[in-house]
């Protein structure tokens, strides 16, 4: 439970697995953050997503070996649901079950989603937490799904003036997962094979597929439909070499890390090589705990840290990923991939991973000025926490904003009925035969002066014999049951429908 208290510890809700087809990569992603999470500053739990959808809590989700849950670890974590009500905190509910329901809500301050792919580190958890006030670590909404989003990203690139490879986009047909040749050939045109095959939203390189010919294309179309309902198309870059650098704003200015050059057998990475090609690391944390997992995420991965590189290819990745996290208001920690020709030099942004494997926390600890993993979570903690109060105190200034909108605008609606209802007052009362006399002040000043000498005149004959014909109380009579002299009457611009 969260604390009023300052000092006491912030409850930490670490969110993975989900329904993604890179649902093991998230659980080790996870199981690394509450591994290496700061104990003197938080306590920290776990959110384990099934591929069902179903959410868990309890200890059992802590320890590598419980995956996949059989049915006795089934059995020995809660089924949750959040509590999307907008609050201080946010909330878990455990599901009801047998006679009494169920147990105490769980309350937690952060929720860090540690979601890859699908269903999770495309906006949609994101945008669940904005709904219900909850802190959470990041990219924002918006900024999820444009980057988890390959053909909204490469035109959000381009308005930004950064170079991508160009690109076909083949749509999943209505019914099955086959396109026929004909139509491959009028969507390919001119572009030239050997071409790179993959799924516009997927991430890890699932689906990815170098193709020589149309039948290869079409061979490989369905196992990506599978998926995803867009694939996109790109010229191979021969002489291939990628290089991938994370940035994020940690202290209010924009940041990145150390560049990292990895190191594949084949042309492409694949998801095989990316995950699970064995070996393991060790990030370092404020508490002394060990990283979790030891044979996956991408910490097995074999890379180069810090290549040697051109002053200007160097100065290109770092502006450029740069440029695209300013452009589009980022957040967290985002990692960014680029693909090179090695012998002409060209380099091209491929894509970026919103929340990449291991949060890529070695390229940080890698960097000129290096920062711990657990510093790097604290600082993504930190600027979770700004958001939200910044959001509330935004819609609180809104809301005092729109406040005096109203007031004013209701001053004003009253200000404009009134000389409404004085020029009706005036047009009925200050009548002389079928005319008005269009003198509304000096109408007033007779109305004074003869009622000081008690006369009829212009005024009593026209304007108060006019107003004395409508009905005042008692019908027929004049001034019957009104005890208001005319002056008042006129003087107060009362139509004479409401007086």
């Amino acid at each position: 439970m969260s604390q009023s208290n300052s000092y006491a510890k912030k409850r930490i809700a670490v969110f993975f697995g989900g329904r993604s087809p890179e649902h093991d990569v998230s659980i080790v992603t996870g199981l690394q953050i509450l591994q290496a999470l700061d104990r003197t500053r938080y306590d920290s739990f776990p959110v384990y997503v099934t591929p069902d959808g179903a959410w868990l809590v309890g200890d059992v989700l802590r320890k590598r070996e419980n995956y996949m849950l059989d049915k006795n670890n089934r059995a020995a974590a809660t089924e949750v649901t959040l509590d999307v009500t907008a609050g201080k905190v946010g909330r878990l509910l455990p599901k009801k079950t047998g006679l009494f329901g169920g147990g105490k809500a769980i309350e937690f301050d952060v929720a860090i989603p540690s979601f890859h792919g699908l269903y999770g580190e495309d906006g949609n958890v994101q945008g669940i937490f904005e709904f219900a006030g909850i802190a959470y670590a990041g990219m924002r909404t918006m900024a999820a799904s444009i980057l988890m989003d390959k053909v909204a990203t490469k035109k959000f690139l381009q308005a930004l003036q950064i170079p991508v490879l160009p690109y076909i986009i083949i749509r999943r047909p209505k019914e099955g997962y086959i396109v026929p040749a004909a139509d491959l050939k009028k969507i390919i045109g001119t572009m030239q094979f050997p071409m790179i095959l993959k799924p516009s939203h997927l991430g890890s390189s699932i689906g990815v597929a170098k193709v020589n010919n149309i039948e290869e294309i079409g061979a490989c179309l369905p196992a990506i439909f599978e998926f995803d309902d867009t694939a996109i198309l790109e010229p191979f870059v021969q002489n291939l070499v990628e290089y991938n650098v994370a940035v994020s704003k940690l202290g209010g200015q924009i940041i990145t890390s150390a560049i990292e050059r990895p190191k594949a057998k084949d042309e492409l990475l694949d998801f095989k090589t990316k995950y699970l090609s064995g070996g393991g690391s060790k990030g370092g944390t404020k508490s002394g705990a060990k990283s979790a997992g030891s044979s996956e995420g991408m910490l097995s991965l074999t890379r180069e840290l810090n290549p040697k590189l051109s002053a200007q290819m160097e100065s290109d990745i770092r502006n450029w990923a740069a440029i695209m996290f300013d452009g589009i208001d980022g957040t967290g920690a985002p990692r960014i991939d680029f693909i090179s020709d090695s012998k002409s030099g060209k380099i091209w942004l491929n894509e970026v991973n919103p929340w990449p494997g291991s949060i890529g926390y070695f390229l940080w600890e890698a960097a000129a000025n290096s920062i711990l993993f657990s510093d790097l979570l604290d600082g993504l903690i930190d600027e979770a926490l700004e958001h939200r109060n910044g959001d509330l105190a935004a819609g609180i200034g809104l809301l005092e904003d729109l406040v005096h909108i109203v007031a004013v605008a209701q001053r004003e609606q009253q200000t404009v009925r009134r000389a409404a209802a004085r020029d009706a007052g005036h047009h009925v009362l200050c009548r002389v035969g079928d005319q008005r006399c269009g003198d509304l002040r000096g109408c007033r000043a007779r109305i004074a002066r003869e009622e000081q000498r008690g006369g009829a005149g212009h005024v009593r004959g026209g304007h108060r014999g006019a107003a004395d014909g409508v009905g005042r109380g008692v019908a027929g009579v004049p001034g019957g049951g009104d005890r208001r002299t005319r002056r008042e009457d006129v003087e107060a611009g009362a139509p004479v429908g409401e007086r």
